[in-house]
């Protein structure tokens, strides 16, 4: 089993143990890995996000699949983050481009009625 997860060990003799890195292997219901979560300590958000990850939804809460819109996960930091940073500069920039959008037609139209109809000669 820990061939088919990627999970590495050696036996050491001298001291007469495995070596090993201390993780948890996440799985989903078909045997897919879905994460890895190194070492003995663990957020227990992380986990818990991680675990309903990996259920797709079948394990936890409406709360917990709602965090999982507003986190993802960062392999960096080990943890699942917020995403609100994100999700602000996103808003912020629809936002102008909305305003900019608004502005410019009003700007035409404006422009358009000051103008009059043209009369050719």
């Amino acid at each position: 089993m820990t061939d088919a997860v990627g999970f590495r060990f050696k036996w050491i003799e001298s001291t007469r143990q495995f070596s090993h890195p201390a993780a948890l292997i996440l799985l989903s219901p078909d045997g897919k890995i879905t994460r890895y979560l190194y070492g003995i300590k663990y957020d227990p958000k992380t986990l818990r996000l991680s675990l309903v990850e990996a259920s797709q939804g079948k394990v936890g809460s409406s709360v917990d699949r709602f965090l999982l819109t507003c986190y993802h996960y960062d392999a960096y930091a080990g943890q699942y983050t917020p995403i609100a940073m994100g999700l602000m500069r996103g808003a912020g920039i629809l936002t102008v481009l909305t305003l900019a959008t608004v502005i410019g037609t009003l700007i035409r139209k404006d422009l358009k009625t000051r103008k009059g109809p043209q009369v050719s000669s």
